[in-house]
C-alpha cells in the first residue's frame, strides 16, 4: 500500500492482515470512484 497511487484514477486495492494463526482480516476496502472524488471536496 505504501507504493499505491490513484494515477489515472486507478483505484487502490483492498488490504488484508494475515495473523500468525492463519486467520485473515480485511483492514482496508477497495477504493471506489466515489472514494476518490471525496478527496476533492472543498477545492
Amino acid at each position: 500500500m505504501s507504493m499505491a497511487s490513484c494515477y489515472n484514477l486507478k483505484s487502490r486495492p483492498p488490504e488484508y492482515w494475515v495473523a500468525d494463526d492463519g486467520s485473515v482480516k480485511k483492514i482496508r476496502h477497495v477504493e471506489m470512484f466515489e472514494d476518490h472524488l471525496r478527496s476533492f471536496k472543498g477545492l
